[in-house]
């Protein structure tokens, strides 16, 4: 167990609260439309059914993350309820979007942790400031 810490800690130690959230978020929308993407013939979905799908798999995903980082850690539902829903949405769209385009379910939940990684990064990076665990800002002056 100690060696699975380790290698968690390696892989994800580094990454920002947001890129944790988008792949969280990925790996639900790549899991669950990895299930059902050999029932989809690669001409049957539209671009506002991929759309739809990203959506509902975003705002699933988004539950999930209010969960587990606002709830469990402690960083309050209401501090991250907002950021967490456009990384949601747009992590659950790219993903079923990557899929689909690339009808490799096996990889499904790898694709959409790493494409939830970048787009939570990038989101992070430019928009987010940042957020203790009590919900304050924090404005790195300490």
């Amino acid at each position: 167990m100690p060696a699975l810490f380790a290698l968690a800690r390696a892989l994800f130690g580094k990454l920002s609260l947001c890129a944790l959230a988008g792949g969280i978020v990925g790996a639900v929308a790549g899991f669950l439309f990895g299930l059902v993407l050999p029932l989809c013939l690669p001409s049957t979905l539209t671009l506002p059914d991929v759309l739809k799908a990203g959506i509902v798999l975003g705002l699933a995903g988004w539950l999930l993350v209010l969960m587990v980082i606002g709830m469990w850690l402690r960083y309050g539902v209401a501090a991250i309820a907002a950021p967490a829903l456009v990384n949601a949405l747009l992590t659950g769209v790219l993903t079923v979007a990557f899929n689909y385009l690339a009808q490799f379910p096996a990889a499904a939940t790898l694709i959409g942790i790493v494409i939830g990684i970048f787009v939570g990064s990038v989101l992070c990076r430019f928009f987010c400031g940042r957020v203790d665990r009590n919900g304050k800002a924090d404005d790195g002056r300490h």
